[in-house]
């Protein structure tokens, strides 16, 4: 896959690469076709498979490699499988590229996880929500003093697992991006001067969210509704152009047209983007839901997203999601499920009242189920899809 990209500089000092502009088609036949294929997790719909091209893996690889300033004596924690595209992408291929070492592991254990840090002197970790809020739940870290940050992707992080990384000393930074866009298209800005807390700030506009950064280098980032670009600061659907995208979702071409409407990639997710004042020139994104977690009860409607969050700020709840039911009377209805701290037993008056802040319980037809375990896709989401199938299957 290396050898055909001929048309990026690999040499010390690539920030002076040249990449062929998009309408060239000199010697780029090759690196134009398929390298591999990844399937989406298939969070709220049925799994499809993406074709990634050569060119735009090995640009995108780069360029995350040049924002983290990965070097040849870098080693990068990985404990995701290389089945899932960031494990594949950032733990893989940028590292590789930049000549550097990866960590992987069998299966995730905190404790090993955390040893190995320090161990084997990572200098960074690329991660997801429910594996950091699991390393915040140790109470002693041993040194980690080559650590320059956590890296997270998959779901925005509930700010007590900020809080608890912050705690000992070291930085979340987080990015976004889909299996359809070669994984990460922004990453939150970093400087090391900044300290532990940079790269962590809360939106004034939404405060339960982290930022996921701006664009890298060979992507367009744009917030649009209605087919046109909302106003900074207002949501709509997040899409993403530019050299880091698809070839297409391979044999099934009317997805792929769904997908690129107006020349833009369709994400599927809501976000808004707002100007950043510590950042000149830099946008920020934040990512406040999903359009297909979007649920009418009694024709309002209702993000599943905004209960997660409302649930997981409660003390004593170490994970949440909320899930549609079929309902007769509301057409759709929620059930929440959650997990508890050390198994205990929670007041579910608790869970009522978060929830009251983004509806009424009476217009959700609330129901509030506690689980061991919230089933996760193996890119860290939460499976909605099997927690509707069981909320249903309880009626």
């Amino acid at each position: 896959m290396i050898a055909s990209a001929a048309t990026v500089d690999l040499r010390p000092g690539y920030d002076r690469r040249r990449i062929r502009p998009p309408g060239t088609t000199q010697g780029l036949a090759a690196m134009h076709h398929p390298a591999v294929m990844v399937f989406t997790t298939g969070s709220t719909a049925a799994s499809k498979a993406v074709t990634q091209a050569h060119y735009s893996i090995v640009l995108n690889a780069l360029a995350v490699a040049r924002h983290h300033r990965m070097t040849h004596s870098d080693v990068l924690a990985c404990p995701l499988p290389i089945s899932h595209v960031n494990g594949l992408e950032f733990g893989l291929f940028a590292t590789l590229l930049r000549g550097g070492h990866c960590l992987l592991y069998g299966e995730f254990d905190p404790f090993h996880f955390i040893d190995t840090l320090h161990r084997h002197a990572a200098t960074l970790a690329t991660t997801v929500p429910p594996l950091l809020r699991a390393l915040s739940s140790i109470r002693e870290w041993p040194n980690l003093e080559r650590l320059r940050y956590f890296v997270s992707a998959a779901s925005p992080l509930p700010s007590e697992v900020l809080e608890g990384v912050h705690e000992r000393g070291k930085c979340v930074v987080q990015g976004y991006g889909l299996s359809e866009t070669m994984n990460f298209s922004t990453v939150m800005p970093y400087k090391v001067h900044a300290g532990v807390l940079h790269g962590c700030e809360l939106s004034a506009t939404s405060p339960y969210i982290p930022s996921a950064g701006s664009a890298i280098f060979g992507n367009e980032i744009a917030v649009r509704g209605d087919g046109s670009p909302t106003p900074a600061g207002e949501v709509g659907e997040v899409v993403i152009r530019g050299h880091s995208v698809m070839s297409g979702y391979a044999n099934n071409p009317t997805a792929t047209e769904n997908a690129f409407a107006d020349g833009w990639f369709h994400t599927g997710d809501l976000g808004l983007i707002v100007p950043s004042s510590e950042y000149p020139g830099h946008s920020l994104l934040y990512i406040t839901g999903r359009i297909k977690n979007v649920v009418k009860c009694a024709g309002v409607s209702i993000s599943l997203d905004e209960l997660d969050r409302a649930v997981l700020e409660i003390s004593g709840v170490d994970d949440a999601c909320a899930a549609s039911r079929p309902d007769v009377h509301r057409g759709e209805a929620v059930t929440i499920f959650y997990v508890t701290k050390l198994d205990n037993e929670l007041d579910q008056q608790l869970i009522r009242g978060a929830c009251a802040r983004v509806a009424s319980p009476s217009l959700l037809g609330l129901r509030i189920v506690r689980l061991r375990a919230i089933p996760r896709l193996r890119s860290g989401k939460p499976n909605r899809r099997q927690l509707a199938s069981q909320a249903a299957q309880m009626q």
